[in-house]
């Protein structure tokens, strides 16, 4: 995990204190996001769902996690083993079929109830191909994407994957995304990473098996229902590269048994491409959130209505945070603190914005 210089939680935390002021202009006029709770002591923030009226199931690196920010709870889902219900690590997490589920080693698809009590698990592939990034359905269909090509010690930025659905051999190629390139440090053959900043891609699935893609090189949003439908893309939207400065350098452990000497800078793109991250709500608004200059104050973040129209809200959270789910109430975040923990925090979206 990259060791991040965030500015410290207690001076992040004030929203009265940040500077809304817009610092990409083609944005517009935003607002700022009040905070209504937050569980602090993660261990990673790697995939949130949100289920069952508002608790999220989270990926905590390997294990499943259930939080609930309004009681300040964690709760951790099965335990590590070879057990029915256990593992060694997971690759996903969702609520499928009114259960907790995550996606084991081994393509185990293992449920609980919404109280966390183990119900069963299926094997749902036989074949051992292991996706770089997994998401689920409601139904408990897979999408997958995998990385392409060879591993060389001379970064490039970006690579075209294809997004496969699974549950059939050979697998299905639905999406064609711009995602990050990796290749070995010159710091070994155990430090793999990829180019900082480079102009990548976003996508995901909702319950409901629609597609959504947020693309970088023309900064649009686009969504589809079924393989029998057309896409349906918002306008395209000019965007200005952010370069990148010294200020930007994140460090990595050139041995990953021991993360915490942090002495190995990441590689950069010159520039930043516009998405930093994105998430979807399931009623198919995506919210993408933008690359911003190191010294700015805030995060910015654009909606996009599930109508296919153009961006028609610019929200803003103190500077550090990384959105990580939605609904139509509220947003969530994930900020690492300079101890390595993360907090997860959530944000208020209030019936004027809607």
């Amino acid at each position: 995990m990259p060791y991040q210089r965030w500015t410290p939680l207690a001076v992040l935390l004030c929203v009265a204190c940040a500077d809304a002021t817009p610092h990409i202009e083609e944005l517009g006029a935003a607002v700022p996001l009040t905070g209504s709770g937050a569980v602090e002591g993660l261990a990673a923030v790697d995939q949130a769902v949100v289920v069952d009226g508002g608790r999220l199931l989270i990926k905590e690196g390997d294990t499943p996690i259930v939080v609930d920010v309004s009681a300040g709870t964690v709760d951790t889902l099965g335990r590590t083993g070879r057990g029915p219900g256990e593992y060694s690590y997971v690759q996903a997490v969702a609520e499928v079929d009114g259960h907790l589920a995550a996606l084991a080693g081994g393509w185990r698809l293992i449920l609980w109830d919404l109280s966390g009590r183990f119900v069963r698990e299926s094997v749902v592939r036989s074949d051992r191909i292991e996706p770089a990034t997994v998401r689920l359905t409601n139904s408990g269909a897979m999408y997958g994407s995998q990385l392409t090509g060879s591993l060389s010690s001379s970064p490039k930025l970006v690579d075209t994957i294809p997004i496969m659905r699974g549950g059939a051999s050979p697998l299905d190629t639905v999406l064609q995304v711009v995602a990050p390139a990796y290749s070995m440090s010159a710091a070994g053959p155990r430090l793999i990473t990829s180019v900082r900043f480079a102009p990548v891609d976003a996508w995901g699935v909702l319950r409901d098996g629609t597609l959504w893609h947020a693309r970088a090189a023309d900064l649009r949003v686009g969504r589809r229902a079924s393989e029998a439908d057309e896409w349906v893309w918002s306008p395209m939207q000019a965007w200005s590269p952010v370069p990148t400065t010294p200020a930007d350098v994140e460090y990595f452990a050139p041995d990953p048994d021991f993360p915490g000497l942090d002495t190995i800078p990441r590689p950069m793109a010159e520039a930043k491409g516009p998405i930093e991250a994105a998430v979807a709500a399931d009623d198919g608004t995506v919210w993408v959130q933008r690359a911003v200059p190191a010294g700015s104050p805030v995060e910015q973040l654009q909606r996009y209505p599930s109508d296919g129209g153009a961006p028609d809200l610019v929200a803003t959270v103190p500077r550090g945070r990384r959105v990580v789910a939605a609904t139509d109430r509220h947003l969530y975040t994930a900020l690492e603190e300079t101890s390595g923990l993360w907090v997860l925090e959530r944000w208020e979206i209030t019936s004027g914005m809607k």
